[in-house]
């Protein structure tokens, strides 16, 4: 009866956040951003495929994981509210929902969505993990991240001008071109500094009480922020804190699905209702509703758009380059910021499933997810004997990442696969942080 009650609540959860998002797009999004490609076209809501749309954006609330007992449900629920539902729905609003393959690509999303969420069922690989690295651990993770911010602060000097978040484009565009002439090494060492090291040491601040652990990663995110302008650098700490939160609590692992569905919800029906009052609150709302929920949508429908009618790109612009013949002069990125932008400075990186079906159209977003499911399972497989929370919260950084990057870059670049190997070596006296207990899957 129990777990009656909590799928109840989790379908509940996400039909309020995804009623929440639709209101939000219509009443917040368009009025104020449809000069930026945030159109609306409405549909009229007594025709079938409307309906058809709902019950897609509603049905994974059936299997969605009600309890969190596992770290890559963190990121599974991501993608759910941040990915899954704007592309149900924004490219339908800006293209119309009929006649042009919309709802066909809605239900190969459904469908890739379903196929994530399916190693849930299965049970965790026995991995024995390299447990008896442990004072030398903390130090190399220090001395790692040392060598990294020496190598840095080589490249760009040492800044810690923290610019306005209206001024970061300025920045980021002098950070790139200071990577397109510096070492490739470099493009690798910040995203991983970014989205695991110092992810680590918050979590480990945050879990264990070290506040010096905590202070380091925080300053960290800083100095990187105030040198390649990246917004999510900057939110990181505070997605940690907020997971950190909801892990903490009483019941907070066992109602997670709707406590994540509904304070979501929560968060956007509050920045809406303060940018009314208050400048400051607009563009808060602008930067976390606008720019990480609404834009992955708008992106979703200008790849689909453009591969429709194009050629893919076969991944002839990346690994298989010596193998494909690629057709196009730029990335795809920066083809469709040129395209839909209206410049080539703009990099429109969409996430996992869009730049799937850019690459290998429908076949591609199901390849993805069973890739990207395999490694959750290896990842939770690893992780099935350690603090829940620090794997959780080493996780959901880097998985961040697969709502705007490709599967493959978030994977090397982005830090998915460092995030693991860290998990297969972090010590055993870390397994139990402030009182956490091991978990077994469910």
């Amino acid at each position: 009866m129990r777990n009656l009650w909590r799928r109840i609540f989790v379908i509940s959860g996400a039909i309020v956040y995804t009623v929440v998002f639709n209101w939000c797009y219509v009443s917040f999004i368009y009025p104020n951003f449809d000069y930026m490609g945030y159109f609306y076209n409405a549909p009229d809501f007594s025709l079938p495929f409307i309906v058809f749309t709902w019950l897609l954006a509603i049905l994974p609330s059936f299997w969605l994981p009600s309890s969190l007992r596992r770290p890559s449900q963190v990121a599974y629920y991501i993608l759910y509210l941040l990915v899954f539902i704007p592309s149900i729905f924004i490219p339908g609003y800006i293209y119309g929902f009929y006649g042009n393959g919309i709802l066909q690509y809605n239900f190969v999303l459904f469908i890739a969505f379903a196929l994530l969420g399916l190693h849930y069922k299965l049970p965790l690989l026995r991995i024995k993990r390299i447990t008896g690295i442990r004072s030398g651990f903390w130090i190399a993770c220090y001395a790692i991240s040392a060598l990294i911010y020496a190598y840095i602060i080589s490249k760009f000097g040492f800044s810690f001008d923290l610019v306005a978040l209206a001024d970061v484009y300025d920045v980021r565009s002098s950070y790139k071109e200071a990577i397109a002439s510096s070492s490739p090494l470099l493009a690798y060492l910040i995203p991983w500094q970014a989205n695991v090291l110092n992810p680590l040491l918050i979590a480990r601040g945050f879990t264990g009480k070290k506040p010096v652990s905590l202070l380091v990663g925080i300053f960290g995110q800083l100095l990187i922020f105030s040198i390649t302008g990246f917004k999510s650098v900057l939110f990181s700490s505070a997605l940690i804190l907020g997971l950190f939160i909801i892990l903490t609590i009483k019941s907070g692992k066992e109602h997670f699905g709707v406590i994540i569905n509904l304070g979501v919800s929560a968060l956007i029906i509050g920045l809406v209702k303060l940018s009314e009052i208050t400048q400051i609150f607009y563009f808060v709302a602008s930067i976390f509703v606008r720019r990480l929920i609404m834009t992955n949508g708008i992106l979703t429908g200008y790849y689909f758009q453009f591969f429709s009618d194009n050629p893919k790109a076969l991944l002839g612009h990346s690994v298989l380059k010596s193998v494909v013949e690629y057709p196009y002069v730029l990335g795809p990125p920066t083809m469709i910021g040129g395209i839909f932008y209206g410049t080539t400075a703009m990099s429109a990186n969409a996430n996992i499933w869009a730049d799937a079906y850019a690459n290998f159209g429908f076949y591609g977003m199901i390849l993805f997810s069973i890739i990207l499911a395999l490694f959750f399972w290896l990842y939770d497989s690893i992780a099935q004997k350690t603090d829940l929370k620090i794997t959780t919260l080493l996780l959901a950084v880097p998985a961040m990442s697969l709502c705007n990057a490709a599967l493959l870059t978030t994977l090397l670049t982005h830090g998915l696969l460092l995030a693991m190997l860290i998990i297969y070596v972090l010590p055993e006296k870390e397994d139990s942080l402030a009182g956490g207990k091991r978990w077994i899957s469910q």
